[in-house]
């Protein structure tokens, strides 16, 4: 009996480290796939998509990065298509559907584009509970920003709360600082955009974000960041 004690103990205890495993490991590969994106090599980036698209790999992840990249080159009908197959997927995601509002925007079906923005409402208010991690946090706050919600309260009850979980969280800088933009807050933008490339480096995006920052006060500053992008892209 002590000893079947002893085994169900290290059954659980290397199930739970096989997960873990996994979780690293798929981590891992989104993170390659998604630096093959923001280095614009988006045929690698697409490939590594759709590879793990066909072995059946179920996460938002990929379809996110697959739709981006084609978004990026302008592939507008197959962006389409990869939003309505990746939602047949994941069927309550929040993040496949703000991307999803940006290509039907983009491709001038506004329709559609709002219907993806109401649902994504609907979702944040029923199954709130699901989307407390901070990537969902930062959609749910862009979300709102488009449905029109007052701009200091997104901060602080979603971009806030999603880096305070979450130092590392990329979405949250961008989706930050770019609200800082919109509210020409150029000196709160710039620090934002800094912050982030403390942890990113190597973003092109934060590079541009913080260039757009010093476009009204300081020309070399915008300069060498823009250079930054460019070198990182």
């Amino acid at each position: 009996m002590h000893f079947r004690s002893i085994w169900r103990g290290s059954a659980r205890w290397l199930s739970g480290l096989f997960t873990l495993w996994a979780v690293t490991l798929l981590a891992a590969e989104f993170d390659d796939c998604r630096a093959l994106l923001l280095k614009g090599d988006y045929a690698a980036c697409l490939e590594a998509a759709d590879k793990a698209i066909a072995d059946n790999q179920r996460s938002e992840e990929w379809p996110l990065l697959r739709t981006q990249a084609l978004l990026t080159l302008g592939r507008y009908e197959e962006a389409r298509e990869a939003i309505d197959t990746g939602l047949k997927r994941a069927r309550v995601s929040i993040r496949l559907r703000l991307l999803g509002h940006e290509v039907f925007r983009q491709s001038g079906n506004r329709e559609r584009a709002a219907e993806l923005l109401q649902e994504i409402n609907e979702l944040g208010g029923s199954r709130m509970w699901a989307y407390q991690d901070p990537p969902n946090l930062v959609a749910l706050g862009r979300a709102a920003l488009l449905l029109g919600a007052d701009a200091k309260r997104v901060l602080e009850n979603f971009f806030d709360q999603a880096k305070k979980a979450d130092a590392k969280c990329r979405d949250v800088y961008l989706a930050s600082g770019e609200l800082a933009l919109n509210k020409y807050d150029f000196e709160l933008a710039a620090k934002v955009f800094q912050e982030g490339l403390k942890q990113f480096p190597e973003d092109p995006d934060l590079h541009c974000g913080l260039a757009r920052a010093f476009g009204p006060s300081d020309r070399t500053q915008m300069g060498a960041s823009l250079e930054a992008a460019l070198e990182h892209n």
